[in-house]
């Protein structure tokens, strides 16, 4: 089977450590290792959430740089990045973790060895990071997907006909507030036969809405134009939570909402939602079509 990732590593780090990362980045290249750096792959007019998004997709291992500045303000934008590529014990060894300074380390990333670039010998850790991602990047693919089947198990196609769960937004349209034109509120459902872990969405409205109702099972990460939520619960399957419930003072011809849906060990999955005035006003509830078929 042939490697289908474009890329070799992505090197996810805080923005305020570019530029040792930086180094890192050009060492690792001149070594064979083909890097994901945002410097190089993010040109002026492109959409920096697009293409930071566009680089975890294709890229096979990730290296977390963790540092106080990275456990700091961006810490939300890197842990949503870091946990596709994470199972509970790392199984996979799609990830490495890099320490940079001393900082405490979060969370369950603690459980993890690291490579240690605040000691004095950079060099033999060097040799460890490029060790660790050679290791990685020379495992075969089936090798990967072998660990989700048995050792007598088929073909490719069999670890997706194992239990999964399957994600879908559901939208209902609600009798609107005073001095609001329309009012929908978003559910997230498991269609699926398995629970889905450490759930993420981000939802773009057609239209500027203001988000007034949050349950405690989701945390809103930080977002511009995009609601964006997580959460390191679990919807069981056949079940639905709520997200949240968006208010419009416009009236406009048609409502769209675009969703892109990951949990724990699954890939991203992207939705559509589409309400016209008049589904709106009928209240309506509609649920979330494959958008990126």
């Amino acid at each position: 089977m042939i490697d289908s990732f474009p890329f070799d590593v992505f090197l996810s780090h805080s923005a305020k450590d570019k530029a040792i990362v930086r180094e890192i980045a050009a060492q690792l290249t001149k070594d064979g290792v083909r890097v994901w750096f945002d410097e190089e792959q993010i040109k002026p007019g492109d959409s920096i959430p697009s293409k930071i998004e566009e680089g975890l997709e294709n890229s096979r291992v990730l290296v977390l740089c963790m540092s106080a500045n990275a456990f700091g303000s961006d810490w939300a934008q890197l842990e949503s990045g870091t946990f596709r590529f994470r199972d509970p014990l790392n199984k996979e060894r799609r990830f490495l973790p890099l320490r940079l300074d001393d900082a405490p380390i979060k969370g369950s990333l603690a459980q993890f060895l690291y490579i240690n670039w605040c000691l004095a010998d950079r060099k033999r850790e060097y040799a460890r990071l490029l060790e660790g991602c050679r290791t990685l990047l020379t495992r075969p693919v089936e090798a990967v997907l072998s660990q989700h089947i048995s050792a007598a198990a088929g073909p490719r196609e069999e670890l997706f006909a194992q239990k999964q769960p399957k994600l879908s937004p559901r939208i209902h349209a609600m009798k609107p507030n005073p001095g609001q034109a329309h009012l929908f509120c978003v559910h997230l459902m498991n269609r699926g036969t398995a629970t889905a872990d450490h759930i993420q969405i981000s939802i773009k409205a057609s239209e500027l809405g203001l988000p007034y109702f949050s349950p405690g099972f989701w945390r809103m990460r930080p977002c511009h134009e995009y609601f964006s939520f997580e959460t390191a619960g679990s919807i069981n399957p056949e079940r639905d939570e709520k997200v949240f419930m968006v208010g419009f003072n416009q009236d406009s011809e048609v409502f769209a909402f675009d969703f892109e849906i990951s949990a724990r060990d699954q890939p991203i999955v992207r939705r559509s939602v589409r309400f016209s005035r008049d589904e709106s006003s009928q209240l309506l509830s509609k649920e979330g079509d494959l958008s990126d078929a």
